[in-house]
């Protein structure tokens, strides 16, 4: 196969409901799809397009809490949420140096887990991947001008017992120069989300005057490093936290304005890890005056927010809230839509859902052979393709890794994809 010009050349991944693919995508694929917006719920949806440009727009929209809980006074400044292992986690914003863990939807019974030898300078956003959890410790809407801005990495605190031991990534800016001290809440160098993936830290900063937020990216290892700036957005607000589903191309922001309307952007559809290249967007919360910080999901359905104490002209108390997207997400989510192989001439398309595949012919209605097997070569399944649509059945799968081969010989094609 790898000597056929016209087979596969770069990976792609992509997730539809229960099912990812991992197979290469053919060459000849960038030719013959249609860009434009792919996403039913927006204005200028097409329903003939068939790459996503990043041109989506949407009406206005709002979302209430499904439920809030208080917080206890332990964790008045919950500034970073994250969902693992069935609770929640998170840490205060500058007042001590542990991390807090609780059951979700129930009254937080808060457990604590110290980290030794470290400082809380201004924690902001918790992240993880698969092997540590991340904390930024780059808060910098004081003056702008922080020389200690770093990451702490920390092995799977749920699997610890005792006090926690950390590394630290330290950085800066690749295009921060000034380092003089400015007005408090005035520098676009200041940073309250951030996630992980792959060998990267992802960082989405709190541009405090032109009310954007500017992606880099730094390596997740300790030691110094130069955050590279990726991309610039336009989100009309402050953003304060970050939270990713991995493989499902979605990454949920929260924020609020000026006058404290707090509200969630979401970053989906997306090409690999180009945040901005996607859907965006933003959705007002119906919680005015709350000074949201954290977020974080498991599902990217049920989202978990979290807001600091506020006291100024009104008394916000801290509180955890969980909000209901299936109305904004759901479609997507558990697309059958979605395009995940076709052959560079056109001749037939695979898209997948949780129970089947759909092999489309857009030209012509020939048969072919298809068949399925797993990572040992055994044939699990086989048949021919018929009619416009073919629906190939594969909820009597397991979970696990699979292979489905159309064609015979030197014109077959193969899709490696993961059912969960």
């Amino acid at each position: 196969m790898q000597n056929n010009p016209v087979k596969l050349r770069m990976l792609i991944a992509l997730l539809g409901t229960g099912l990812q693919l991992l197979s290469p995508m053919p060459y000849g694929l960038l030719q013959a799809q249609t860009p434009g917006c792919t996403d039913p719920l927006a204005s200028n949806y097409n329903p003939a397009a068939t790459k996503n440009d990043g041109s989506c727009g949407y009406p206005a929209a709002n979302v209430d809490a499904a439920a809030s809980l208080n917080l206890p006074a332990l964790l008045t400044e919950s500034s970073g949420l994250l969902w693992h292992k069935g609770y929640l986690w998170s840490h205060n914003d500058d007042s001590d140096t542990a991390l807090w863990y609780w059951l979700p939807d129930v009254a937080p019974m808060l457990n604590s887990k110290a980290i030794a030898g470290v400082r809380n300078n201004d924690w902001e956003d918790l992240t993880r991947d698969d092997r540590y959890f991340y904390i930024g410790d780059f808060g910098n809407n004081g003056s702008g001008n922080r020389r200690n801005l770093n990451i702490l990495r920390i092995a799977d605190p749920a699997a610890q017992s005792g006090t926690l031991h950390a590394d630290t990534i330290w950085f800066t800016y690749e295009d921060q120069t000034d380092f003089s001290q400015q007005a408090a809440n005035s520098t676009d160098y200041d940073c309250e989300a951030f996630v992980a993936a792959g060998d990267s830290l992802y960082l989405f900063t709190k541009q405090w005057l032109s009310q954007k937020t500017a992606c880099y990216v730094l390596p997740n290892t300790p030691g110094k490093h130069v955050a590279k700036l990726r991309a610039v957005l336009d989100v009309q607000g402050l953003i304060t936290g970050a939270s990713m589903l991995q493989g499902q191309q979605l990454v949920v922001l929260c924020g609020y304005s000026k006058s404290l309307q707090p509200f969630i952007y979401l970053l989906y559809d997306f090409e690999g890890l180009r945040y901005f290249s996607g859907n965006k967007r933003k959705i007002n919360m119906n919680l005015p005056f709350h000074q949201v910080e954290g977020i974080t999901t498991n599902n990217g359905l049920d989202v978990y927010v979290s807001n600091e104490q506020l006291k100024q002209v009104i008394t916000i108390t801290p509180k955890i809230h969980r909000l209901d997207l299936r109305a904004f997400l759901s479609a997507y989510l558990g697309s059958t839509r979605r395009l995940i192989f076709e052959d560079p001439f056109n001749s037939f398309k695979v898209h997948a859902s949780g129970a089947a595949l759909y092999v489309s012919r857009p030209k012509g209605n020939p048969e072919d052979f298809w068949q399925i097997t797993d990572q040992g070569g055994r044939i699990l399944d086989s048949g021919f393709t018929n009619g416009p649509v073919s629906e190939i059945p594969i909820q009597q799968l397991k979970a696990g890794l699979y292979y489905l081969r159309i064609g015979k010989g030197k014109e077959a094609y193969t899709c490696k994809w993961i059912k969960e």
